[in-house]
């Protein structure tokens, strides 16, 4: 039977887009300027894998147009995704009127900010009143925070698929996100394993449903399950990018190959953690330890086994224009049990994922 591992390195980019000049990121290149900073940087498998090796490396360009992780694993199952709306510093005060009358409660907040930041800043408030805390970023998002242990989370996640229904009715926006917290105080207030994803939905079918309709068996982790549904994708479990990869290893090892599998995770810690924060250190020293994830996993993969890694979008840690992704091209790596990755060159559109996918399980 065959089994199929997607890994998606959130965040990791390999060079500007043709288009990137219009997304003000001319200039960005995730990978390239990492290494500048540190020259030493310890990737043995990806280098072996061609990862940076300007003369045999694979990359694809993007063709959607936006540049999130969303759009990004969409165009990967088949799916072209809209130009989604953003928010200014400001969430319009029409809005939040038609979602507090919605939800039947009060907001505060209500501006483009990090979430780390207004949480620190207003968070005591909002565990005193009970209001919940709405907020936006530099992505085509719509974020709302509260207390976990002030507000059960059914509460909020029910708070958040009202705000997407709303925000379905108007401009096409990217996601609505649950980001609950935990903690007493400004200083001990951290946002917990439970947010949720409410993403904007296309009626199109994708990769995943056909495969499953097929019976081949899909894993995916937290946001794979949140952008394209819980009813086609079983938990793979992990809260970070160390756990979705020791737990990924352990799969592969253990599990039997009574049915053609497809394991999909994509790594956010690079993106989440290192990128949007420009915390180059922490970014380097992530794709360090996922290369000795790699390197496991490498020795691990049977005989029908393929491994594709590739990513969503860029978020360049030294680009210091704004704090958001950067549009880039992205790498491609796909091998087998042999370790001998295929040289595919330069490809147009993340959908070159989808078509190698479903030729593959199409294979008798």
């Amino acid at each position: 039977m065959k089994r199929i591992i997607l890994i998606i390195l959130d965040g990791v980019g390999i060079g500007e887009a043709a288009d990137a000049s219009l997304f003000g990121d001319a200039g960005s290149n995730t990978i390239e300027h990492i290494i500048e900073e540190f020259p030493d940087l310890k990737i043995d498998n990806l280098i072996r894998l061609n990862f940076i090796n300007k003369e045999n490396m694979n990359l694809i360009k993007p063709i959607n147009p936006n540049k999130d992780t969303l759009s990004g694993l969409m165009e990967m199952m088949g799916i072209i995704v809209p130009k989604f709306q953003f928010f200014g510093d400001t969430l319009p005060l029409d809005l939040i009127d038609r979602i507090e009358s919605a939800i039947g409660t009060k907001t505060i907040g209500r501006i483009k900010t990090s979430g780390t930041e207004i949480i620190k800043n207003i968070g005591e408030n909002s565990l005193k009143t009970g209001y919940p805390i709405t907020y936006t970023s530099q992505d085509s998002v719509f974020q709302i925070a509260l207390n976990q242990e002030n507000l059960n989370l059914a509460k909020l996640y029910y708070f958040c698929s009202v705000i997407r229904e709303i925000l379905n009715s108007n401009n096409t926006f990217g996601r609505v996100i649950a980001r609950p917290f935990t903690g007493n105080k400004s200083s001990n207030f951290i946002r917990s394993s439970f947010r949720r994803d409410y993403p904007y939905n296309s009626d199109r079918e994708n990769l995943l449903n056909r495969l499953f309709r097929k019976g081949i068996l899909i894993k995916g982790n937290r946001i794979v399950q949140n952008i394209f549904g819980k009813n086609i994708i079983r938990e793979f479990d992990g809260k970070c990018n160390d756990e979705l990869l020791k737990n990924l290893l352990s799969e592969i090892r253990e599990s039997e190959q009574n049915r053609d599998t497809l394991l999909f995770v994509v790594l956010e810690d690079f993106d989440s953690i290192y990128g949007h924060r420009r915390d180059v250190a922490g970014f380097a020293k992530a794709l360090e330890s996922f290369d000795i994830h790699l390197g496991e996993i490498l020795k691990t993969l049977k005989e029908n086994d393929q491994i594709i890694i590739t990513a969503d979008h860029g978020n360049d840690p030294t680009f210091m224009k704004h704090t958001d992704h950067t549009r880039e091209n992205v790498p491609l790596i796909i091998t087998g049990a042999d370790n001998i990755p295929l040289k595919l060159g330069e490809l147009n559109g993340f959908i070159c994922i989808h078509n190698y996918i479903e030729s593959k399980f199409n294979e008798s």
